[in-house]
Parts: C-alpha cells; sequence; structure tokens
C-alpha cells in the first residue's frame, strides 16, 4: 500500500468525481439506489475508478472483512440447524458442523460432485456399493 496521504487523495478525488457523476444522466439513478448500484458502476466504469485503485483496493478490502448484520444473521441459522435440540450436540461438535455447513459446496454446485463422489466412497468402501438403479 502507498503512504496513507496518497490513499487520501485518491478518495478525495473519487468523492469529487462521484458528486459531479451523480448530477448527470445516467447517475442519477444513485438517489434511490442500493449500494450495489453505486459500486457496480464506481469498479467497472474508468471514469471513477482510474486513478483510485490504491483506495479502492483498501475500501473492498474493509468491505469484505466486515460481519454485515446478513452473514451474521446467515450462520446463526446454520448454526441452529448444526445444534438442532433433537440431536443434542455438545459445544464442540455443535461448531465443527456449523463449520462444515458454512464452508462447504451445496450439494447441487457442480463443484460439489467430485467431494461428494470421494466421500461417498470413502464411507461405503466403493462407488459399487452406494450407486442406486
Amino acid at each position: 500500500m502507498p503512504p496513507f496521504d496518497t490513499v487520501w487523495l485518491q478518495f478525495v478525488e473519487l468523492c469529487s468525481r462521484m458528486r459531479i457523476a451523480a448530477k448527470e444522466l445516467p447517475f442519477t439513478k444513485w438517489r434511490n439506489a442500493s449500494r450495489t448500484i453505486l459500486k457496480v458502476d464506481i469498479f467497472t466504469n474508468p471514469r471513477f475508478f482510474d486513478g483510485c485503485h490504491d483506495y479502492l483496493y483498501l475500501w473492498q478490502h474493509c468491505a469484505t472483512k466486515t460481519m454485515c448484520e446478513a452473514v451474521v444473521e446467515g450462520m446463526g441459522s446454520v448454526w441452529d440447524a448444526a445444534s438442532s435440540p433433537v440431536r443434542h450436540p455438545n459445544f464442540e461438535t455443535g461448531v465443527e458442523e456449523a463449520v462444515i455447513a458454512w464452508s462447504a459446496p451445496w450439494p447441487w454446485h457442480p463443484h460439489a460432485v467430485p467431494f461428494l463422489n470421494r466421500s461417498l466412497d470413502h464411507l461405503f468402501g466403493g462407488r459399487e456399493q452406494w450407486v442406486c438403479g
């Protein structure tokens, strides 16, 4: 990262560009738009990101490392599913299952197929033992 003064100047420049653009079409859509609309324009339009790469890099890292409410709620629902009172897991087992459920690929995702196949092969001692039909 460059010195803070350099990053600060990039931030000031980006703010200036955004203020000017917000008064012009098509950027008047920013008035009531979600932050996603702004981010798409800022990260994909050279008018905004040229010369501001260091600030945007820093901002992106801060934004993606922040525990937003949606992520925390999502993790809470995964924890609830992993530590169902019917199953009576202890704390350590519940934590391990929640981490696996949160981090693992969804079963229907194409990247999950090899993982699931290897897991089933390992569990049943070979594909012929678990393949149906």
